[in-house]
């Protein structure tokens, strides 16, 4: 429900569209990571709900970018809260992580 309410919302198609687009996506990436840690029977569902591929393009959108110095600090904490709720998803869940891997290997 999460990453479905971030894509209607067209945030990370332009993320300078709104002063609010960095700040909702790390809110969801913090209600994900929660949801996980807080649901671990669901881990598999994270698969088919697409958080794989909306993770992926949340690094995307901070690649893109560049380097402007006044989101530097908010891209630090998108990448690193990414990160930590990746490991979140994988933890404990073996397909979860051969799936991370098998992406891992296409880019």
């Amino acid at each position: 429900m999460i990453v479905r309410l971030v894509r209607a919302s067209r945030l990370l198609e332009d993320t300078t569209s709104t002063a609010l687009a960095k700040p909702i996506v790390l809110s969801s990436l913090k209600a994900i990571k929660t949801s996980v840690l807080c649901n671990v029977e669901a881990r598999c569902r994270y698969r088919s709900a697409g958080v794989f591929s909306y993770l992926k393009d949340i690094l995307d959108v901070i690649l893109k970018g560049g380097e402007q110095e006044e989101n530097d600090a908010e891209d630090k904490m998108l990448v690193e809260q990414v990160f930590t709720t990746l490991a979140a998803i994988c933890l404990g869940d073996d397909l979860n992580a051969l799936q991370v891997r098998k992406i891992e290997e296409r880019v």
